[in-house]
């Protein structure tokens, strides 16, 4: 049985148990095992108050600038799911879940069920990158290989092809979530 819940999700588990294994069986001696003691602060502590008040000022935000409650599951999964969706096809998508992590698991902590908004962010910076070129790697990718062997891809004429192909996909998404968890 597991000593810690790694995975966080309020019980001790089988992901639990092997995560510990992994943990204690690739460390080189008694000395590098983890002794589950308190942090003492440090930067461990700012990170987490960073991360509490950066998720109450989005929760904030959310409610002034859309008058969106967040405990209304439905107007916050498509406000969260269409944002990631522009927002990756402009900006890199990982950055941007990135910083999401921290203010998902700051609405979880104040009893917000963010199982459907994990879904959300997951297939908004999917599927949003596919919107530009620039908006995921492979992209880049694909118009440097093109325009090698004769076939250019200008940003224009991804954009035409790309942006209406992702908010379809984006529209279908919306579908899936709203019968899902809505």
């Amino acid at each position: 049985m597991a000593m810690y819940d790694w995975n966080r999700n309020g019980k001790n588990d089988p992901v639990d148990d092997y995560l510990e294994y992994q943990i204690y069986n690739n460390c080189k001696s008694d000395n590098d095992r983890p002794h589950h003691t308190q942090s003492s602060g440090g930067i461990s502590t700012f990170g987490a108050v960073f991360s509490m008040i950066c998720g109450m000022v989005l929760q904030a935000f959310i409610y002034t600038v859309f008058g969106i409650d967040v405990k209304d599951v439905p107007a916050v999964i498509l406000l969260i799911l269409w944002v990631s969706a522009i927002v990756s096809s402009f900006l890199d998508n990982i950055p941007f879940v990135a910083t999401l992590i921290p203010l998902i698991l700051t609405m979880q902590s104040s009893g917000v069920d963010v199982t459907p908004l994990w879904w959300a962010v997951s297939l908004g910076a999917c599927l949003g990158g596919n919107g530009t070129l620039i908006g995921a790697s492979a992209n880049v990718v694909l118009s440097g290989i093109s325009t090698r062997h004769g076939f250019p891809i200008t940003f224009a004429s991804y954009l035409k092809v790309g942006f209406p192909m992702m908010l379809v996909s984006v529209a279908i998404s919306t579908v899936f979530l709203l019968i899902r968890f809505g």
